[in-house]
């Protein structure tokens, strides 16, 4: 079984009120997938450290608040990893700053479309689909 160090997940929420998305290049299944910001936590780091971390960098935006959402386990399969799902809101806007060989781009939509894109097939990464009905659940 792969030994994970954990991750986090961030359903981030512009002040339009649009999910803040990003579109990248994932190399185990060599294709383009829209996801939620992620990432792996540091060794001995917090969940919700590496959480602000993440939405910083990937979307360059910093959070005024930041809710625990729940865990998820994406693939235990072949996997021990452990997600924790965070919500972003009041967002404030700072500086992208990837990591070497990240390339993402941003895609923000309105969280309707977000919903039909995962009904189109278009959305299928696992924590981005579970966050995002997390959060028409959360919106309702």
């Amino acid at each position: 079984m792969d030994k994970h160090p954990g991750a986090v997940c961030v359903i981030p929420i512009l002040p339009n009120g649009n999910l803040c998305l990003v579109r990248q290049y994932r190399y185990g299944p060599r294709a383009e997938f829209i996801e939620i910001p992620a990432g792996k936590l540091d060794a001995g780091e917090d969940p919700l450290v590496c959480a602000k971390r993440e939405l910083e960098e990937e979307i360059g935006y910093s959070a005024g608040k930041l809710t625990f959402l729940t865990n998820i386990h994406p693939a235990i399969g072949f996997s021990n990893e452990k997600m924790w799902m965070y919500l972003a809101e009041d967002l404030i806007l700072s500086k992208q700053n990837l990591d070497q060989d990240e390339f993402l781009e941003l895609y923000p939509l309105p969280v309707d479309e977000a919903i039909d894109l995962i009904s189109q097939g278009k959305i299928t990464d696992v924590k981005t689909v579970i966050g995002i009905l997390w959060l028409e659940k959360f919106l309702s």
